[in-house]
């Protein structure tokens, strides 16, 4: 448990520990997407920020419920009483 930072959407760092959300799929940090009218923006930038806005200062508190192939936690994570995951899909992250 502690305060997190938000790495990508889909990704937090607490205590210097890299936690991938579980349940969700959100842009990689430097990743491009493309708007309906074409135009390009940095959508995992996007992602992070608006992740990162919805922790705010919260304390994050994660259960761990599997490894990636990375060897990082995959984890089930909350702030104040809600599902991280299920709070930033909410903004576009998911």
């Amino acid at each position: 448990m502690g305060q997190a930072t938000a790495i990508d959407g889909g990704t937090l760092e607490i205590h210097a520990e890299r936690i991938r959300l579980h349940g969700i799929d959100a842009p990689e940090s430097s990743q491009v997407c493309q708007r309906a009218n074409g135009t390009e923006y940095r959508c995992g930038q996007v992602a992070a920020l608006a992740l990162a806005d919805w922790l705010a200062r919260a304390a994050v508190s994660c259960r761990q419920t599997d490894v990636d192939r990375w060897k990082r936690a995959i984890a089930v994570c909350t702030a104040r009483g809600e599902d991280v995951a299920h709070g930033s899909s909410r903004l576009g992250t998911r």
